[in-house]
């Protein structure tokens, strides 16, 4: 095998940047305190038993916060939660960072903020963590999945946006 180089850092983030993703804001609740984050990097792990995971960057508070509560919550967000996703991600002009004042929320059967306008909903007990580089992966077992009546919000070169349906060859 030849030794490879490592990818340019900029190329990189223009490379994902360009990728679109679906927006969510991982929450917890616990004795650890209650916090939620804007994430962009999650995914189903698999159907048999329902896990997904998530990416939460290492000096996020959310971080220890799930690793103490040992639950989370995702809440993928709605076409018009695009105010929602800036209050999480720190970049709001219009809300304190991170509270959970401005938006409609209850709580799933972990104690997890569940917010009411979320395109999906998954409720999930922490199985396992993994370090890796800057951010911690965080599996979890799905106890609770709902679906919402809004279409995902989208996020892609640094815009929010929604999804366009085609129709699919046969």
């Amino acid at each position: 095998m030849s030794a490879h180089l490592p990818v340019d850092r900029l190329g990189f983030l223009q490379a994902m940047g360009n990728v679109a993703h679906s927006v969510s804001v991982v929450t917890t609740d616990g004795r650890e305190g209650k916090f939620g984050q804007t994430v962009t990097s999650f995914c189903s792990v698999s159907a048999d038993p329902p896990q997904i995971l998530c990416c939460i960057r290492t000096g996020s508070p959310l971080k220890s916060a799930i690793e103490m509560n040992g639950c989370f919550a995702i809440n993928v967000l709605g076409e018009r939660d695009f105010r929602t996703a800036e209050v999480f991600a720190g970049r709001s002009t219009e809300f304190p960072a991170y509270s959970f004042e401005h938006v409609a929320h209850g709580k799933d059967h972990n104690g997890c903020p569940i917010f009411d306008s979320a395109s999906s909903q998954f409720s999930c007990l922490l199985t396992s963590s993994i370090g890796s580089a800057s951010h911690a992966i965080f599996v979890g077992n799905v106890t609770d999945a709902r679906l919402g009546r809004d279409a995902p919000l989208l996020y892609r070169s640094r815009n929010y946006g929604t999804h366009v349906s085609m129709k699919r060859s046969q």
